[in-house]
């Protein structure tokens, strides 16, 4: 039961000061934005980022790299048991060896070993960097499609609804004699039309919205993310061509460990047990075992290390080429399409403000239906083309920070 408060209990907290009831309003307005607030970019891209199989594996990667041997040692160390069966009657004993074996690295090996390391720790993070910077990009996209939609959905309602009110007057002049019924066949057509491509579109939003909150696992949707143009990076710190740099290392390392194993000494060390026969007593001895291999990898081995060294080369060149390529001819573009949206905004401004006069016109009946609504495509052409072409610039601004390899906060 909820119980009515007392008057003195209601005069009491009337008698709470001003300040403390207005950090309380203050408090609750705050409260209450940040559960309406939507996701941002950044923590969009941070809760699609965390539920990639490319993040999961990292993490394994980065385990992995923690437990790595130490340097001095070019494989696992090795335990081997063995054991012989005596004769008694030929007055043999039996015997068992344990040995441990591990193989060591040269001087020359070692440095290449450590360079190896170092190099496998920075591709863990420079990987991680540029699936970052794919998953910035996928949400960009996603974004600009979204904009594209909504976009599109709101000026076919507004079309809708004045196709709508059209409709309704016409029938009503038609009623009352002023108008011919075939005058009403274009405006139906073309609201028939209009509903049809706002169910297309409907359907289009939903299931852009359905992948959003599979790659976010967030349910409110984004409804004002703002990309500024970014100034140009050095090439060399694009996450791409970083990932590219570090995976050419990385082959050219392990194709020079691989030349480098010619004479790496192997070292083992173990116990022998002899055990007693009728003629010996029973003895435990001491082994030291050292071996050295004489030749390097073989033909197709080191033939498909030279293949590896190639593939990360050219892969390089070609990316650090593209980019160069793509945002000089972005770069080119920008002003462009600038001017563009300046020329098309101007213009659709001039056509809205002839739309209530030639409206005005067809309620008069000094325009004919199908004039009417060709002054109407026309109008909305321009509003779509100037609202699309400000898209198209946005869009190019996001493209061009995503092609310096900046991704947005």
């Amino acid at each position: 039961m909820i119980r009515q408060p007392q008057p003195e209990q209601a005069a009491g907290r009337s008698a709470c000061p001003k300040a403390v009831q207005q950090l309380l309003y203050l408090l609750l307005l705050t409260a209450t934005s940040q559960a309406d607030a939507t996701p941002s970019f950044t923590a969009a891209l941070e809760a699609s980022w965390q539920a990639t199989p490319e993040q999961q594996a990292l993490r394994a990667t980065q385990t992995l790299y923690q437990q790595r041997r130490p340097d001095w040692l070019t494989s696992a160390p090795e335990l081997a048991v063995d054991y012989t069966q005596g004769d008694p009657a030929a007055a043999i004993g039996s015997e068992w060896q344990l040995s441990l074996s591990a193989t060591l690295s040269k001087p020359n090996q070692y440095h290449t070993r450590s360079q190896l390391n170092q190099t496998s720790a920075r591709l863990i993070h420079t990987e991680r960097d540029y699936q970052r910077w794919l998953w910035s990009g996928r949400l960009q996209n996603w974004w600009w499609q979204w904009q594209q939609l909504s976009l599109q959905q709101q000026r076919n309602a507004k079309r809708l609804s004045a196709m709508t009110q059209q409709l309704d007057w016409l029938q009503l002049l038609i009623r009352q004699g002023e108008r011919p019924a075939a005058d009403r066949l274009p405006l139906q057509q073309t609201l028939q039309q209009l509903k049809a491509s706002q169910l297309t579109l409907q359907s289009q939003q939903h299931d852009l919205s359905i992948q959003f909150r599979q790659w976010t696992g967030q349910e409110d949707l984004p409804d004002d993310w703002q990309f500024s143009a970014a100034a140009a990076q050095p090439l060399e710190q694009h996450p791409l061509l970083r990932f590219q740099i570090e995976q050419r290392q990385y082959a050219l390392l392990n194709q020079s460990l691989s030349r480098q194993q010619a004479l790496t000494p192997s070292v083992s060390v173990g116990v022998k047990h002899l055990a007693a026969t009728s003629d010996t007593p029973t003895s435990d001895l001491l082994v030291l075992g050292l071996s050295l291999p004489l030749g390097s990898d073989g033909y197709q081995s080191q033939r498909a290390q030279w293949r590896e060294v190639a593939q990360q080369q050219r892969a390089e060149r070609d990316v650090r080429q593209q980019l160069q390529r793509q945002q000089q001819v972005l770069a080119s573009q920008l002003p462009a399409l600038a001017q563009r949206v300046a020329e098309l905004q101007q213009l659709s401004a001039d056509a809205s403000q002839q739309y209530n006069a030639q409206y005005r016109a067809w309620q008069q009946g000094q325009l004919s239906g199908l004039a009417w609504l060709q002054v109407q495509n026309s109008i909305w052409q321009l509003q779509q083309q100037a609202d699309k072409a400000r898209l198209t610039y946005q869009q190019a601004i996001s493209d061009w920070n995503q092609l310096q390899g900046v991704i947005p906060q």
